[in-house]
């Protein structure tokens, strides 16, 4: 209904309706960005099972415990429970689905907001309204510090989001936007880019999208003092390095920066 009401508007092509629908976009996305991070917060907090504590001591645990937990809720509402014996001899099949725990609910919860922002991005986009977006995303830093621990699902809709807002800056002036948000929206996202799980099924991203978004995100850099570049292109280097992606390679901007650097010296 919403979708139909925003295209109606759209359709309308009156000023108001635009701005309505501008205004409720906008609203919405701060409200589903702070709805996401409560919802984050929750799932961390959450008792967790005894596999998946033992799991996440392993090497690479983290992401074997996300995998873990998504497998265990797939089986759970597709595999019936085990035939169990009753009254001694006496055979009786159960059929049963196990209810989810609370982290799986949390995790449910959190895809499917994360899925709603997408949704209102592209919705953004489409009402010529992503400024407003854009600078949230540039502060939203408690969220974006729960996204390295969230599950791979509710990670690739925030790379998405992320992807999308960057193209958006690329497409206008950087300096139309302020020195704070185009440090922010790399400086807080940038990890969760370089650690992301991106799932078993497809990547989030793919072959030009990935290389288009890592020269926005040189540009981007570009556009900032060389104090800034230092401290994002050497967090960058951190988590590139202890991270099994070889994605984003900055490595140009880091060139960059450090003939830049140089000539200061001289």
């Amino acid at each position: 209904m919403a979708d139909k009401m925003l295209n109606e508007n759209m359709q309308q092509g009156h000023p108001a309706l635009i701005d309505v629908n501008r205004a409720v976009l906008s609203s919405a996305f701060s409200h589903t960005c702070e709805l996401l991070r409560r919802s984050l917060r929750r799932s961390e907090l959450c008792p967790v099972t005894w596999p998946t504590r033992v799991i996440r001591m392993l090497p690479m645990g983290a992401r074997l415990a996300k995998m873990y937990d998504g497998i265990r809720v797939c089986l759970a509402g597709i595999v019936p429970a085990m035939d169990t014996w009753r009254s001694g001899s006496k055979f009786e099949r159960q059929v049963a689905v196990t209810a989810p725990t609370v982290s799986t609910s949390e995790w449910l919860e959190a895809e499917k907001l994360a899925h709603e922002l997408v949704w209102i991005t592209n919705k953004l986009i489409a009402n010529d309204a992503i400024g407003e977006a854009i600078v949230r995303w540039a502060f939203a830093s408690g969220l974006a510090g729960l996204s390295l621990t969230s599950h791979p699902r509710v990670q690739s809709s925030l790379i998405k989001v992320t992807a999308m807002l960057v193209r958006e800056m690329a497409k206008g002036e950087w300096e139309r936007m302020g020195r704070q948000v185009r440090f922010g929206i790399v400086a807080i996202w940038l990890p969760l880019l370089c650690y992301a799980r991106n799932g078993v099924t497809a990547p989030v991203l793919v072959g030009l999208e990935r290389w288009e978004l890592e020269r926005a995100i040189e540009e981007l850099i570009g556009t900032l003092p060389l104090d800034d570049q230092e401290i994002i292109l050497g967090n960058w280097l951190e988590d590139f390095a202890a991270s099994d992606s070889n994605w984003p390679n900055l490595q140009g901007s880091f060139e960059r920066w450090c003939c830049q650097s140089r000539k200061l010296l001289q």
